[in-house]
């Protein structure tokens, strides 16, 4: 599932999906986050549970390389939300 906002061109939207990688999925206590050098800044994340709720927000310093505690979820599917400059990118996760 991807959703992007802002005036960007398609291809540049595709390839910064690319960028970002997500592990490991299925996660049970940390969530490992790695940004390539095509994203320029990530400025907020937020992870969403299946019904759309905001469950947890975290604003980044910078950095290409994130760790997100995930020991306060409860086990099951959730969307990670990136706010880049370029756009969003949303990642899904399962949480163990």
């Amino acid at each position: 599932m991807k959703i992007f906002t802002g005036n960007f061109e398609p291809s540049i939207i595709r390839e910064l999906d690319n960028e970002v990688v997500i592990y490991p999925n299925p996660t049970t206590n940390v969530l490992n986050i790695v940004l390539s050098d095509k994203v320029e800044s990530l400025n907020q994340m937020s992870v969403l549970d299946v019904l759309g709720r905001v469950v947890q927000v975290n604003s980044i310093n910078g950095g290409d390389k994130i760790t997100l505690s995930t020991e306060s979820l409860e086990p099951g599917l959730y969307f990670l939300t990136l706010d880049l400059d370029q756009g969003k990118v949303v990642k899904r996760f399962i949480k163990n």
